[in-house]
């Protein structure tokens, strides 16, 4: 599980926070509410990508993995 970048503990608690988002119930509800409500997926991914908070998920993500912050 290790990588060139990272170790196998922080790999394997990435892909878990991963599946929370993507494999469960959660993350299933949201990809049918952007297929069905948000109108066509292209546009929808590019406004997301344009208007995402990328400082404040990364400092997320970095307390959820209990490292430390990227400077």
């Amino acid at each position: 599980m290790r990588s060139a970048a990272s170790d196998a503990k922080t790999r394997v608690a990435l892909m878990r926070l991963i599946w929370d988002f993507l494999g469960s119930e959660f993350g299933s509800r949201h990809a049918q509410y952007e297929k069905f409500y948000g109108g066509a997926s292209f546009l929808v991914k590019q406004n997301v990508y344009r208007n995402f908070d990328w400082k404040r998920a990364t400092m997320l993500v970095d307390r959820a993995l209990k490292l430390p912050p990227a400077e």
